[in-house]
């Protein structure tokens, strides 16, 4: 729990990328195609009050709200934790890339 007080380097656009190619593996290129399918054949039918846009932009930056004309700078750290490494622990972003 200390390291998410402490100034630990964690970058959490390099840790959501490697999530995303997990998740996506060879169709990661053409991840706004599985998203709109995604949206079009799983989600829309089950939530229609979602929109596409704010579905786009979620999956897309991992922003699902915005707060006025806030900026973003820092990562949200707890969605983080730490992994076992081969030499030494690992921070990794367990936050979710998909709903459903």
């Amino acid at each position: 729990v200390r390291t998410w007080f402490d100034n630990v380097d964690f970058d959490v656009v390099r840790q959501r990328d490697e999530r995303l190619r997990a998740y996506y593996e060879a169709r990661y290129d053409s991840r706004l195609n599985v998203l709109d399918w995604d949206y079009t054949m799983e989600l829309k039918p089950q939530a229609p009050v979602v929109h596409k846009v704010h579905f786009r932009r979620w999956r897309m930056s991992g922003q699902a709200f915005e707060l006025r004309d806030s900026s973003y700078v820092a990562a949200n750290r707890t969605m983080a934790s730490m992994a076992a490494g081969s030499l030494m622990e690992v921070w990794k972003c367990r936050g979710s890339v998909v709903c459903g």
